[in-house]
C-alpha cells in the first residue's frame, strides 16, 4: 500500500533508510491528510468525526468498500464495476465530489 501512496522510489527510500518522517514531511508526501499542534490532536479528531457523523452514513459506506475494493484493481480493468472503481477513485481525489457520486451510485445500484 505505501507504494501506492508515495510512489515506489519513495517507498523504498523509507523503507531503506528507516528516517523518522516529520509531520510536515508525512504531510507532503500524502501519509496523512492533517498537521496540528501538539496537543491537539484528540480535539482535532473529535472535530472530524463530527463532520463525517453529519454526512449520509449510507453514501459512506458505499464510498468506502468501492475505495477499498479499488485496490484489488487495476487501472483499465475490464467491465463496467472495474471502470467504475476507477472512476470513483480519481473522483475521491476531489472531496467535495465524492459523496454526491456515491449517493447518485447507491441509487442506481441498490
Amino acid at each position: 500500500m505505501l507504494p501506492r501512496l508515495v510512489g515506489l522510489a519513495r517507498a523504498l527510500e523509507i523503507v531503506s533508510f528507516d528516517k523518522p518522517i516529520s509531520s510536515e514531511q508525512a504531510l507532503v508526501w500524502g501519509l496523512t491528510t492533517k498537521v496540528v499542534e501538539d496537543g491537539r490532536s484528540v480535539e482535532e479528531a473529535v472535530k472530524i468525526a463530527h463532520e463525517m457523523a453529519k454526512g449520509s452514513l449510507n453514501s459512506f459506506g458505499w464510498s468506502k468498500q468501492l475505495l477499498t475494493g479499488s485496490f484489488n484493481t487495476a487501472f483499465g480493468g475490464a467491465g463496467m464495476v472495474n471502470i467504475a472503481i476507477d472512476i470513483l477513485v480519481l473522483i475521491a481525489l476531489i472531496p467535495i465530489l465524492i459523496l454526491p457520486a456515491t449517493r447518485l451510485l447507491a441509487r442506481r445500484f441498490t
